[in-house]
This record gives C-alpha cells, sequence and structure tokens, in this order.
C-alpha cells in the first residue's frame, strides 16, 4: 500500500474527480512533495555575533502551505549533533508557514569560535504539501576570531623637555578580550626605531609595565615617560596582543606624535651693591630657574650706561674698566 498522503476533494475538488462528483462520490488525491530551500544572512562571522537562517519551499502547491519550519544548527557535517549553550544562545525556535511563506529564523549568536552546519526541516501540513528537509551541508557557518579596534590618545601632544608625557589605549569590538596592550615610544614614523633610554638619552625608559593587563574592552593606560631631548617628534604605539578570541591589532604610528620643545627657563640677578663710590668694584650674580637637570651653556654679564640699549664704554677714562663677561653654567653640588 503507498505511503503517501491523501486529501479529500468533495463537489469544489479537481477536473479529474469530476466523473466521481456526478455519483456524488468523493475523491481521494495525493499531497504533493515539496523542497525546501535555506540560505543564512552570512556564511562567516566573528564570534559573539548573531546570524539568522532563511528558508523557502517550492512545490505544485506550495502557495497554499501551512505548518511549521524548524531551523537548527549542529557541530558535525552529519547533522547528528545539535550545538547548545554555552556554544550558542540557543537552537533558534519554530516559525509558523501561512500561504507558503516560510519566516526567517530567530538569530542565534555563537561565542565559540568553529565550523557550525545549518538545517531547516518543514513539517509539511497533511493536507496539500509533504513533510521536507534540507541538505545538511548545504550551509556551513564560520565563526572567526573577532577583530577589535584601538584608538589612543596622549596625556600632551607638545611637552618641554624634561617633561613626561603617558598614553592612554582605548580597545572596543571585541570579544571578552583579554590579554595585554603594550606601549613604546619611537623616533620614526615607521616606528621600527625606539627611542633611546637612560640618562643623556632620548627618554628615561619605555613605558612601565611593559605591558598592561586587559580584561574586557575599554581605556587602558601607559606609565609616565621623561623625555630628555627636544628632538621635535617621538612616536607613540598601542599594540593589544589578542588572545583565543581575538586578533591582535595595533593603533597606526603616526597617530600620536609628541612634540617635545626646547625648555624656558627663568634667570634673575642680584647686584652685590646698589651703590657705591666711584672707582670701586661691583659684581652681578645670575640664577637660573625652570631649566633642565643636565642644562648647559653661559650665562652672558653685560653693562649698560640706560635702560640697557647703550652698552657702557670700558677702558682707562670711560665709563667702566671692562665688561662683565661670560660664566658657564653648572649645578651646585649636593
Amino acid at each position: 500500500m503507498s505511503s503517501r498522503r491523501y486529501r479529500t476533494v468533495g463537489a469544489g475538488g479537481a477536473v479529474g474527480a469530476v466523473a466521481a462528483l456526478i455519483l456524488g462520490a468523493t475523491v481521494a488525491l495525493a499531497c504533493q512533495p515539496t523542497s525546501i530551500t535555506t540560505s543564512l544572512k552570512a556564511s562567516s562571522i566573528p564570534v559573539g555575533s548573531s546570524v539568522s537562517d532563511t528558508a523557502n519551499l517550492s512545490g505544485t502547491e506550495v502557495s497554499v502551505a501551512t505548518g511549521t519550519v524548524t531551523y537548527a544548527v549542529y557541530t558535525n557535517n552529519f547533522c547528528t549533533s545539535l550545538a547548545a549553550s554555552p556554544v550558542i544562545s540557543g537552537q533558534p525556535a519554530a516559525v509558523t508557514v501561512a500561504n507558503g511563506i516560510v519566516p526567517n529564523s530567530p538569530p542565534v549568536t555563537f561565542d565559540q569560535l568553529g565550523t557550525f552546519y545549518w538545517r531547516a526541516s518543514y513539517s509539511g501540513d497533511g493536507v496539500h504539501n509533504l513533510y521536507s528537509i534540507s541538505t545538511c551541508g548545504a550551509e556551513v557557518l564560520t565563526v572567526v576570531k573577532a577583530t577589535p579596534g584601538i584608538t589612543t590618545t596622549l596625556t600632551s601632544a607638545s611637552i618641554p623637555v624634561g617633561s613626561t608625557d603617558s598614553d592612554k589605549a582605548n580597545l572596543s569590538g571585541g570579544y571578552l578580550p583579554t590579554g595585554s596592550v603594550t606601549f613604546k615610544v619611537y623616533t620614526n614614523t615607521l616606528c621600527t626605531v625606539l627611542a633611546t633610554t637612560g640618562s643623556g638619552n632620548d627618554i628615561s625608559a619605555q613605558p612601565v609595565p611593559a605591558a598592561v593587563s586587559v580584561n574586557g574592552d575599554g581605556s587602558y593606560s601607559s606609565g609616565s615617560v621623561t623625555f630628555y631631548q627636544a628632538t621635535p617628534t617621538y612616536y607613540w604605539q598601542a599594540a593589544y596582543s589578542g588572545d583565543g578570541n581575538n586578533i591582535g591589532v595595533t593603533s597606526a604610528c603616526t597617530s600620536e606624535v609628541t612634540t617635545v620643545t626646547k625648555d624656558g627657563p627663568s634667570i634673575s640677578t642680584q647686584l652685590s651693591a646698589t651703590a657705591i663710590p666711584v672707582g670701586n668694584t661691583a659684581s652681578d650674580t645670575a640664577t637660573l630657574t625652570g631649566a633642565t637637570s643636565n642644562a648647559t651653556g653661559t650665562v652672558t654679564f653685560t653693562i649698560y650706561s640706560d635702560a640697557c640699549t647703550t652698552m657702557a664704554t670700558t677702558g682707562t677714562g670711560n665709563e667702566i674698566n671692562v665688561q662683565a663677561g661670560s660664566a658657564a653654567v653648572s649645578r651646585p653640588a649636593h
């Protein structure tokens, strides 16, 4: 006996039942074969993202099809092992078919890397259309590592020599990122030449700690760096290490530039005496403040006969014997 399902047709039935209708009988007509095809919204997504499936029915009587379509996600290519939490957020609920129209599946979130297989099955409606199921390997989803974004912000874009600067990196778009962010200071625009460290070199040290631990998206700050040289520019770069769910990313080299300018020290003076008898001597003392600890150079003392526009004449019979001259800058011993 045939296993096909049949539907009963009365006076309004198919043309093929006319003879039976004349006799007042009913005619049994077979339910029609139905095919289901599917298409994923994306074939590859980053971990932590969601995707949904679509299905379409085809057949001679799908325009009146009812019933349900059940979408399922599997972890093997035989579609025998269903994916479950915590690998995915959950299997999608069945959708109701109306007039042959199949709604999309609810979205499913994928929380682990890997390859997954989707399948959709149509229940049939017992009247017009038979059960149908899609091919297991027709829809393959690959879940890959997330690609975070990294942006950086310097504490100051311009500082005087001898001052400090620091950096902050903002990590976004990762999937529960761990790992670390490393900050470095370079002297070239390609970020291939590290600034030299230690007294008399470019900077005090590369940022400490060398790597800042990451626990989720957010902001992470470097240690402070002292800049010893008035080299025009230094370039900062922040690099995220990546982890099992996220790829490593690095900020653009020229996105952060520290400009180091010469220091602007001030100088104050103190005369040994403000009034002296003619023919006596006086001297001046200069105090330099705000200079770097390794400042060198000279201080030149000049004597004027007016408001610092006309130098005093020197020699016998003139205003002074000699100009005061210069003195080397040095730091007092401690």
